[in-house]
């Protein structure tokens, strides 16, 4: 089921985990500063992966700190 996140830009399936709800308001952030497709995308799709890390490490929204981007990064890696 695809996920809309704007009138350019679909996700294959609905963001999941503790920032999902965060992705589509970042999008629009995104294109209000002049960010193109292709670069929405790929930071969106950045966003909707990390968020999907979190909730499978069990990682409340209010619990994220400075450290997870890095070993998220390294779990891609």
């Amino acid at each position: 089921m695809k996920c809309f996140i704007n009138d350019d830009l679909a996700l294959s399936r609905p963001p999941e985990g503790p920032v999902a709800s965060y992705i589509v308001p970042f999008a629009e952030w995104l294109g209000d500063r002049g960010y193109g497709l292709v670069s929405m995308r790929n930071q969106v799709l950045m966003a909707a992966g990390f968020s999907k890390w979190l909730g499978h490490k069990g990682i409340e929204l209010s619990d994220i700190g400075g450290d997870h981007p890095g070993r998220y990064l390294l779990d891609r890696a």
